[in-house]
């Protein structure tokens, strides 16, 4: 028998669709932008726009003390964190994602309980602070960390902090 070589003919190459091309465009410029990525814990809400960070959104939550707005926003190494806030100050927090955020920005002077706290555990051992200043909960796993914190202080009176996610 004779070989009689394949002739195949070319593929033709799949144009990109410019609806495509414009999502990837716009996910490269929000990564562009994104900077500091959250309000710190105590402090007032609006630092977190101040920042020019994105907003994923923002809404106001029904709550027997009065209102309470959240704010969702992500890190730059894609982190979501609820914010949670009441006459203008971040109150309490949740954050999950695949790494730890910068906890020192987001937890601010609640942060130095906690890393003492931290230094006294096992490292991948889920930690719990409760102190005066600030009660604060991690836990996960690698590429899959979740945690909370509020400032009791600055939690108002009558607010449900399970329904907000922020007691684990």
């Amino acid at each position: 028998m004779h070989d009689v070589p394949l002739i195949t003919a070319p593929t033709p190459r799949r144009q990109p669709r410019a609806g495509a091309i414009a999502a990837q465009l716009a996910a490269c410029a929000l990564l562009l932008v994104a900077r500091t990525a959250s309000a710190t814990l105590g402090q007032p809400s609006a630092s977190a726009l101040a920042d020019g960070t994105p907003v994923l959104s923002a809404h106001q939550l029904a709550a027997a003390a009065g209102p309470v707005s959240e704010q969702t926003v992500l890190t730059p190494d894609g982190v979501v964190v609820d914010e949670f806030s009441a006459d203008g100050m971040v109150f309490a927090l949740s954050w999950a994602g695949a790494t730890i955020p910068d906890l020192a920005q987001i937890l601010g002077s609640g942060f130095a309980p906690y890393a003492r706290a931290q230094r006294a555990m096992p490292q991948r051992a889920p930690l719990t602070v409760n102190s005066a200043t600030i009660v604060a909960h991690t836990w996960g796993h690698l590429r899959d960390v979740h945690g909370c914190a509020y400032v009791p202080a600055l939690v108002p009176p009558g607010v449900d902090l399970n329904s907000l996610g922020v007691v684990r």
